[in-house]
């Protein structure tokens, strides 16, 4: 059974479904959104959500 995302992750994974939606590298998205570029990467999500 999969855990629910935390508050933190969930923020992640809309920005990085947001990306994707757009057709955008992660890092040129954060950037646009004046968000921490790096920090996308450093959230651990559980494997079958990515």
């Amino acid at each position: 059974m999969q855990k629910p995302l935390t508050f933190k992750q969930q923020y992640w994974f809309d920005h990085i479904s947001a990306a994707q939606r757009n057709g955008q590298l992660l890092s040129a998205y954060a950037k646009a959104q004046q968000l921490n570029v790096k920090a996308p990467y450093n959230v651990k999500f559980n494997q079958q959500i990515i």
